[in-house]
């Protein structure tokens, strides 16, 4: 039997695709909440929040981050639900930068385990549109570790999106550094993104374990992408573990897989 492309990669997806239907990366139950827990909250700033590591960002040690009601983190006190595209001079992490707004019941999650990661979560409505609910989270890793059959390496930043808000919003998302240097989320020239190609651009977490990963590149910038691929399906160590790559590794791993009957 000839097998097409497109049926050896959807044989690939049922062999090799995760059973996990985690709602994000990191489970925010248990960690600390950042807004109170009656009324509702707007342009706040929870500020010194400590990693509980040493990261690099853009060359930079950061010990300390600034984390904003409104959807991203900094390292310059600004809480603006004023967004606009990159660069804007000051140095964020944008996972969802917008005007938010914490209506009752909803939250901002901080969850970190010192020396290991750092993650907040947000789950929250846009100000005036309380209808339209967010769902995201930026996890900052201090050390290597495996989550979801993917090595992720210290100071790897990843966002990840549970559920996208119905219209009307628009956003920015990405890194920016010092200097002006930007990392944009893929698929995007400056960051921009709106409820029109939203769920074009966003993985959803839920739905698909993928996650987008900006991954130090060695020159002090990063690099994004969406990951895992369905092609990632080895390191080249033949157990299975994902990197963030294509190569020829992983049509030998899956070759070897298929062989075996998945």
């Amino acid at each position: 039997m000839r097998l097409t492309t497109v049926s050896t990669l959807a044989l690939a997806a049922g062999c090799l695709a995760s059973t996990a239907h985690a709602q994000f990366l990191i489970d925010p139950a248990g960690g600390t909440p950042l807004t109170p827990t009656f009324g509702s909250v707007n342009n706040v700033l929870y500020d010194d929040r400590p990693l509980g590591f040493t990261a690099n960002y853009f060359g930079q040690p950061i010990t300390t981050i600034d984390v904003s009601e409104n959807g991203f983190m900094n390292l310059t006190n600004q809480s603006s639900g004023i967004d606009t595209s990159f660069p804007t001079g000051e140095q964020r992490i944008c996972p969802m930068w917008d005007n938010l707004y914490v209506y009752p019941g909803q939250s901002v999650i901080e969850r970190a385990v010192p020396g290991s990661y750092y993650s907040v979560t947000w789950q929250l409505g846009t100000y005036l549109w309380g209808h339209v609910v967010q769902q995201f989270q930026v996890v900052w890793f201090g050390a290597a570790q495996r989550l979801y059959g993917f090595d992720f390496l210290p100071d790897d930043i990843v966002f990840c999106y549970k559920s996208i808000g119905s219209p009307p919003w628009n956003a920015t998302i990405g890194l920016e550094g010092p200097g002006g240097q930007f990392v944009p989320l893929p698929g995007t020239s400056n960051g921009r993104v709106s409820d029109a190609n939203a769920r074009l651009l966003l993985p959803n977490f839920t739905d698909t374990v993928k996650w987008v990963l900006f991954r130090p590149n060695g020159n002090g910038g990063y690099d994004a992408s969406i990951v895992p691929c369905i092609a990632d399906t080895d390191d080249g160590s033949g157990s299975g573990v994902r990197d963030g790559g294509v190569t020829i590794d992983d049509l030998l791993y899956f070759l070897q897989r298929f062989e075996s009957g998945c």
